[in-house]
């Protein structure tokens, strides 16, 4: 949170006026509380929810437009689980009040965030606030097509660098133009979106018999892996698997890997460069402004034998998630758990087969708040200034239905709400009975 005084409402309410043209407009009915603040709430972490974070904010300033409400602010930076000390050494940052991350803390990570609080008595609540889906770029040479998609076989070998040419793609169109080489673009910070990726590929690998990734360098060692290991994000003894991929050094033969920093930044370079192939969330292929953006559709499932594709995105609509189910940790659900300190880091929404005109690789996005602000270190008076506003902004409209419709558009996808309270495909109801624990 940015413990700064709350903006002058005249200046707020431009800024809103100016998010709602640019974002198509926002409803300004909700459940919000409108709580009157001296300070304004900041948030900060995954460029993931960069945008929306803006269509919330702006849509709560709609709601809360008196003088005094509150407002919240987010700024899509790195570093966001470190800042509630999730990960590394560094103190709780305090002048942000909830971090946004698309790669949920583990269990670990969780007992790292509680011993770094004042008397390691603080509670962080891991919460769940919309969908997206993860796209596959290609850019293929000049007279090489790629006819329909990507099947789950071919996928794992792109992704294990044991395609050395495009015309080795089973829907590839276009000798000789597609006897080319491949090459491989990947982020080189740990993410979410990676975590997601590589547990996809162990999916295909684990229940469809596409190949595993081989062999690849951990802790100076060349080891066997399955995609299944190589997916972790935690730091362990042998290294940081979410980053590797099976090169050259263990794999004669295997394509080139080129690193890049961000999802926008991948999307950029595999438009530049012929021949390449990566991954990136939705959102970050969607926010790179070039244009042709070249998503691949890929496999979901098989009619008469014959492979079927889908596409990330419903175009010109939401990203392609709906009929979503995600298995809600029990410490999560409403009659079970206590929504706090949940470990989310396990929670998939990869799903191969999922046919009909569905996309196979969609995940959540998720936010983590203080349920007590006072034991978190944040002041004295933190549960009175700080805890209302970001109850009343994550409950009251995020996680409300004016908050869900409107992320229903822009690459992203309304968190699945089936079943009853409790249920365990329920994730709306989970995020905000976790929510509820503020009150």
């Amino acid at each position: 949170m940015s413990l700064k005084q709350a903006t002058p409402r005249t200046a707020l309410l431009a800024a809103v006026a100016a998010a709602v043209l640019t974002l198509g407009g926002v409803d300004a009915s909700s459940a919000t509380a409108c709580v009157k603040a001296e300070l304004d709430v900041q948030g900060m972490g995954s460029a993931l929810q960069r945008v929306s974070q803006e269509l919330w904010a702006a849509g709560y300033a709609a709601a809360c437009p008196e003088e005094g409400d509150a407002a919240v602010g987010y700024d899509p930076v790195e570093g966001g689980l470190a800042a509630f000390r999730f990960i590394g050494a560094a103190a709780i940052n305090h002048e942000f009040a909830f971090v946004g991350t698309d790669e949920p803390p583990s269990a670990a990570e969780i007992e790292n965030a509680v011993a770094a609080t004042p008397k390691g008595a603080g509670e962080p609540i891991v919460f769940p606030v919309a969908q997206t889906a993860i796209a596959v770029l290609a850019n293929p040479p000049g007279g090489c097509e790629i006819g329909g998609g990507i099947t789950w076989a071919d996928l794992n070998r792109l992704f294990a660098g044991t395609m050395a040419e495009w015309g080795e793609l089973a829907t590839a169109n276009g000798s000789p133009a597609c006897a080319a080489a491949i090459a491989r673009v990947v982020q080189a910070e740990a993410t979410g979106t990676t975590y997601q990726f590589k547990n996809y590929l162990s999916l295909l690998e684990e229940e469809r018999g596409a190949a595993g990734p081989g062999d690849v360098r951990v802790g100076g060692e060349c080891v066997e892996a399955s995609w299944a290991q190589l997916r972790r994000v935690e730091n362990v003894e042998t290294g940081a698997p979410n980053t590797i991929w099976p090169e050259n050094d263990c794999n004669e033969g295997t394509t080139p890997v080129i690193q890049v920093d961000g999802g926008v930044e991948l999307a950029e370079t595999v438009i530049e460069e012929e021949g390449s192939i990566g991954f990136v969330s939705l959102p970050d292929a969607d926010a790179w402004g070039g244009g042709g953006t070249p998503v691949v559709p890929l496999q979901n499932g098989l009619r008469e034998g014959e492979a079927t594709f889908g596409l990330p995105e419903v175009p010109g609509e939401a990203a392609n998630c709906d009929g979503r189910k995600y298995t809600v940790p029990e410490d999560a659900r409403r009659g079970i758990g206590d929504g706090i300190e949940v470990d989310w880091s396990t929670t998939f929404g990869a799903m191969p087969a999922i046919g009909g005109i569905g996309y196979p690789l969609c995940m959540l996005m998720f936010d983590a708040v203080w349920r007590d602000y006072v034991e978190a270190g944040y002041g004295k008076a933190a549960n009175e200034t700080i805890r209302p506003v970001v109850g009343d902004y994550f409950l009251g409209y995020v996680l409300d239905e004016e908050g869900q419709e409107d992320v229903d558009a822009d690459a992203y996808s309304p968190l699945p709400d089936s079943g009853g309270e409790g249920d365990p495909s329920n994730v709306l109801d989970a995020a905000r009975f976790a929510l509820e624990r503020l009150e």
